[in-house]
């Protein structure tokens, strides 16, 4: 049997404008440690390989789950996931670095996805995001080196952005 699983990573560097999920920022990393521990612990006692239960999907989003070290996970997923699981965690722009991405390799990661949000550098300062395009388009590009499939998050509609006023305009006439 075939399960999907999301966990939420609720610590981020800083609070996004446009952002109602809960979140912790400045958490600390004793405090980061034990969500992971706790998480390891949920997963090991609640899905159980010996009941041939398998991940067909799992995704670790947030947040930012790259602010936690995730290396104490690998040992409870490794029996869940197998060559069919799409193991996906999404990254901030700036926590895209050679070793976290080979971290995420060395746990099972086959997919990542990065909320980069936006493409202009006028609303990435609006959101709060604290990066700009530039930097958005170097972290892919590393993530590309390192992983086949990846993908981006961007938000269409965010008060002040270009597409929103035109999208506005077309609607109005």
């Amino acid at each position: 049997m075939a399960a999907n699983l999301y966990v939420h990573f609720p610590f981020c560097r800083s609070r996004c404008s446009y952002c109602s999920l809960y979140s912790r920022v400045g958490a600390s990393p004793a405090d980061r440690f034990a969500y992971v521990a706790r998480i390891a612990s949920d997963i090991a006692q609640t899905l159980k390989p010996s009941n041939h239960q398998t991940l067909s999907t799992l995704y670790f989003g947030g947040g930012s789950p790259a602010l936690c070290d995730l290396m104490p996970l690998k040992y409870a997923l490794a029996p869940l996931l197998d060559e069919n699981t799409e193991f996906t965690v999404e990254l901030h722009p700036l926590d895209v670095t050679p070793a976290k991405l080979d971290e995420l390799k060395s746990i099972g990661v086959n997919r990542i996805s990065m909320g980069v949000q936006s493409l202009d550098d006028d609303i990435l300062r609006a959101m709060g995001r604290g990066y700009t395009a530039s930097d958005a388009t170097r972290a892919f590009a590393l993530i590309k080196s390192r992983f086949d499939n990846a993908g981006i998050d961007l938000i269409l509609g965010y008060p002040g952005d270009p597409t929103t006023r035109n999208a506005e305009a077309l609607l109005a006439g």
